[in-house]
């Protein structure tokens, strides 16, 4: 019989307890924090009327036709536009790709001095 350390004897102790498992533990993981909604800066305000457009393009139907239209989004009166895949917050530009985070980039209007 072997003693030692890193091994016992199995006749006198019963079997080894090395390799053990011990229960499971079920916990939540939270790998990435959950960020706030997006807050616009206070002095963020609408651009100038005519100022600024947003252009849409669908990869496929330009690769299919590139005389295809775009999509537009005029930017008059809005002084930020959030863009992301949650479909909780109000006037987002949604993208449902799951590269996508629910609040993924944002862009606002902001006079400099």
């Amino acid at each position: 019989m072997a003693y030692g350390p890193l091994a016992q004897c199995a006749f006198m102790s019963g079997p080894s307890q090395f390799r053990k498992k011990a229960p499971a533990k079920h916990e939540e993981k939270i790998y990435k924090e959950k960020l706030p909604p997006y807050k616009p800066p206070e002095r963020c305000e609408a651009p100038p009327p005519g100022a600024f457009m947003l252009y849409c393009f669908d990869m496929d139907e330009v690769k299919a036709d590139p005389n295809t239209t775009s999509r537009s989004l005029p930017l008059d009166e809005m002084a930020h536009a959030v863009f992301g895949s949650s479909q909780d917050v109000d006037g987002m530009v949604y993208d449902g790709n799951r590269g996508v985070r629910h609040e993924h980039a944002a862009i606002y209007y902001m006079k400099s001095k």
